[in-house]
């Protein structure tokens, strides 16, 4: 039996195909190919992807265009096949609501040119690398610069000139299925809370997309009933890059690329620095993102005030008898020695409170202690007590 052939994107299926290829009908025609054909690259798609729940039905991207009879025709019944709700994937006319969702699924993942050629260019870097490293010509180096400069000027055309001095190139392979399947992980990383909703800050049917700063995590009842897909609920294009938020799936691929160590994203706080930057859409990032830092350097403080407490007791593996033991005798030499030695007294009173639990005591005595004098000389002459008390 010969085999059904995708001419210019499309697969077109006809009475005169059917019979070419020995089958009575048309309807069996599109019976064979839906087994044959759809449901294998569906599959594929699922498993490359990691595609779960709803978002089965993006498998069908990619695909082609199917024509029966003259008539386009739009894969339904994707998940219900998949969950075993049907015998089959069905064909239906598109309608308004899957065209949208056409449009929808195009804007969370379609590259503009600009994008998709940025991903050559870095393919391209990477073999250029790879050559020069290989290569044994005492020419080598000039021969890569070169090659470089080249391809800097084919894509930027001068806004942005080679520099030899700077490392180009990324550690991991980068394409657009690397990229599809990052941004999918990200939007299934926020699912599963019980009360929210996945939601994108600049919505996916006006060109936004999957990152990790256009998604938050939202009440599903502002989301669905206040929010309920308005464009007044969203910033203007320049304030999100302003922001850094990856509004767009080429700047969904400069975070996927990496920024580098020194940028700091409004995702890098918390999920609450993302929520009310899209809830509050009048609030400055930058007051949002001053509030995430305090609260990053606080619970930073609070880990390093957990730490402090257990210390003594995991550090020296003894028993609070044996600690409350060692403390009189601390306290007892510092009040005795004087000197220095009354720091080391005022130190051991700190940790003291810390073990018991005491913040605030602690946070007195700690205080005590720094503002004291930082270096007591050793001026006066005193006798130790005598060993017979």
């Amino acid at each position: 039996m010969s085999e059904i052939v995708k001419v210019d994107g499309k697969w077109n299926l006809t009475k005169e195909k059917a019979i070419e290829l020995g089958f009575k009908s048309l309807p069996q025609l599109v019976k064979h190919f839906k087994k044959e054909y759809i449901v294998p690259y569906l599959s594929a798609q699922i498993d490359k992807n990691k595609l779960t729940g709803k978002d089965r039905s993006l498998a069908r991207k990619g695909f082609g265009e199917i024509w029966v009879d003259g008539k386009r025709k739009y894969i339904s019944n994707v998940t219900s096949y998949f969950d075993n709700r049907s015998s089959n994937v069905g064909f239906t006319d598109k309608t308004k609501s899957q065209a949208r969702q056409e449009v929808r699924d195009e804007n969370i993942y379609e590259l503009s040119p600009a994008g998709k050629a940025q991903i050559e260019m870095l393919k391209q870097t990477k073999v250029y690398q790879a050559e020069y490293e290989a290569s044994n010509d005492p020419n080598a180096a000039k021969i890569f610069h070169k090659k470089m400069e080249k391809l800097f000027k084919k894509h930027y055309r001068g806004r942005i000139k080679y520099d030899p001095n700077k490392t180009y190139g990324i550690d991991k392979e980068i394409s657009e299925d690397s990229l599809r399947q990052w941004q999918n992980d990200i939007y299934q990383g926020k699912t599963g809370t019980p009360g929210k909703d996945v939601d994108h800050g600049k919505m996916a049917k006006y060109g936004g997309t999957h990152s990790l700063t256009n998604l938050s995590q939202q009440d599903e009842f502002w989301n669905r009933i206040v929010k309920n897909a308005k464009a007044e609920f969203m910033r203007t294009d320049d304030v999100y890059e302003d922001d850094m938020i990856a509004h767009s799936p080429d700047l969904a691929l400069q975070e996927h690329i990496g920024l580098g160590e020194n940028v700091k994203l409004l995702s890098d706080y918390d999920e609450e620095a993302l929520t009310e930057y899209h809830k509050y859409i009048t609030k400055p990032g930058d007051q949002i993102r001053a509030e995430a830092e305090i609260r990053q350097q606080e619970q930073t403080y609070q880990s390093q005030i957990e730490a402090s407490r257990i210390l003594p007791a995991n550090l020296f593996s003894i028993g609070p008898k044996t600690f409350e033991r060692a403390h009189s005798l601390t306290q007892t030499a510092g009040r005795i020695l004087g000197g220095p030695f009354e720091k080391v007294t005022q130190i051991d009173e700190t940790l003291n409170k810390l073990v018991q639990d005491d913040k605030v005591g602690a946070t007195v005595s700690a205080f005590k202690t720094l503002t004291q004098t930082e270096y007591i000389p050793f001026s006066e002459n005193r006798n130790l007590p005598s060993s017979n008390y």
